[in-house]
């Protein structure tokens, strides 16, 4: 049985994070992701939320609800794929610098505040 997604988060090569508490995945800005924090309904065996990390990709999707995914496809190919999607579902990563990454990836390794 999959998991169930209850908040995510994406954090932008800007250092800006946008969330399921900020707006909608599609009004989501379209570029410069870095990582996408995914909050699912259980906790791990410390109390904490329970996580995926989706990181270092071309495109990140959502349908909204509770498809996520992240690859390195067209755009193209990801919507022939899956049909029900948009443009404007799908987010595009683009590359950083080592430092700007690194001080988001501890960023998120830390955070555990569900949105």
């Amino acid at each position: 049985m999959a998991a169930t997604i209850i908040g995510w988060k994406i954090f932008y090569d800007d250092e800006s994070v946008y969330s399921s508490r900020t707006g909608s995945w599609r009004d989501a800005p379209s570029d410069g992701v870095q990582e996408v924090l995914l909050f699912e309904e259980t906790n791990d065996s410390q109390g904490r939320p329970t996580r995926v990390i989706h990181h270092s990709q071309d495109l990140y999707f959502s349908d909204g609800d509770q498809l996520f995914g992240s690859n390195n496809d067209e755009l193209r190919d990801n919507l022939n794929r899956y049909p029900r999607l948009k443009s404007e579902d799908f987010k595009r990563g683009r590359w950083t610098s080592g430092e700007i990454y690194e001080k988001i990836q501890r960023v998120v390794i830390a955070d555990y505040e569900r949105p």
